[in-house]
């Protein structure tokens, strides 16, 4: 009796579960319908590769610019975490228990729990408000901070798979 009950009990709440997953994705099937309806009248070459500026309201105007700066923005981020995260992940794997190690790996944990907008937020506060104009420069750094816990940990645990001879 009690077998049955959990089975009829758990074919109910997989046809709920079912159910709600259902009805909570139609929307977005929506959107994404009305993304691409409204959307793809637009894409033309001339929008894909012109750096037109738009002016306020009109319909002119190109992506190839943000494209380009997003590019430079990523380029200048790796640039500035990867020398660090790699010599930093070699160092926290080599020097397993020492006290500095240990210090590094909490502040590399923090590090990758902080959301982003904060580390917005902080270079906003250190770079943009001392220098008094934005920069790809400071948005790079904060994409650097970003990255360097990722880097850190992806090279300490592939230097710990390295068999010792």
């Amino acid at each position: 009796m009690s077998i049955k009950f959990r089975l009829v009990k758990n074919i109910l709440f997989k046809v709920i579960v079912f159910v709600f997953s259902f009805f909570l994705i139609i929307p977005l099937f929506l959107i994404f319908f009305l993304i691409f309806k409204k959307g793809i009248s637009v894409i033309n070459w001339d929008f894909l590769f012109s750096i037109k500026i738009p002016s306020l309201g009109s319909k002119d105007g190109g992506i190839l610019s943000h494209i380009i700066g997003s590019f430079l923005l990523i380029i200048f981020a790796t640039i500035i975490s990867v020398p660090i995260g790699i010599l930093t992940g070699v160092y926290l794997a080599e020097n397993k228990k020492s006290k500095l190690a240990s210090i590094i790996k909490l502040c590399i944990d923090i590090l990758q729990g902080v959301p982003s907008i904060i580390f917005g937020l902080v270079i906003y506060i250190w770079i943009v408000n001392t220098t008094k104009r934005f920069s790809g420069y400071s948005g790079s750094i904060a994409l650097a901070f970003m990255m360097l816990p990722v880097i850190v940990k992806a090279t300490e645990e592939t230097i710990k798979l390295i068999p010792i001879a």
